[in-house]
């Protein structure tokens, strides 16, 4: 379901760009698939083969966060809410009320002074937006260096590291 994430974070050579806990272990993604809580299939799916997530690194924050436990939350209006995540400087949810076992539900963001509102029919429909948007904020070029990483240490540099491993202290 997620493919295209998979293949992305394979073409990413820089270290945590993006960083997830890895699929769950078998006990974990049993609680996911018996939870009493009806999350989406897809939430439910990715849940299981990343975990925790936190993509697209912009200096030492983190533009999309997929929390693999909801978090209960309220509203404004005092309807119960799932907190699932944050993308840039909002909060991203499911409402409690539309949720039904096996079917996909709208999320939700909140902003700053611009409140609670539909950002997409279903989790799968909001991760591609959001992670094809974020993606657009970076140019070719600072993309390019992002899929390439690092330039491998200078001999110089090397043998910097190298001494300093030597290093003992008291």
């Amino acid at each position: 379901m997620f493919a295209w994430l998979v293949e992305e974070m394979a073409s990413i050579n820089t270290n945590k760009f993006h960083l997830v806990d890895g699929p769950l272990p078998p006990e974990k993604r049993k609680l996911v698939e018996t939870t009493e809580i009806p999350v989406p299939p897809s939430y439910k799916n990715f849940v299981i083969q990343f975990g925790n997530a936190q993509l697209y690194r912009k200096g030492s924050n983190y533009v999309v966060q997929i929390y693999a436990v909801p978090q209960d939350a309220e509203s404004e209006e005092g309807e119960p809410l799932l907190n699932i995540g944050r993308a840039g400087m909002g909060w991203v949810y499911f409402k409690e009320s539309l949720l039904v076992e096996g079917k996909e539900s709208p999320i939700f963001e909140w902003r700053y002074r611009q409140g609670l509102r539909q950002t997409a029919d279903g989790f799968d429909e909001w991760l591609r937006k959001k992670c094809t948007a974020t993606r657009k904020q970076f140019k070719k070029k600072e993309w390019r260096l992002i899929e390439e990483g690092p330039a491998p240490f200078t001999e110089q540099e090397q043998a910097i590291v190298d001494a300093r491993s030597q290093f003992r202290w008291r």
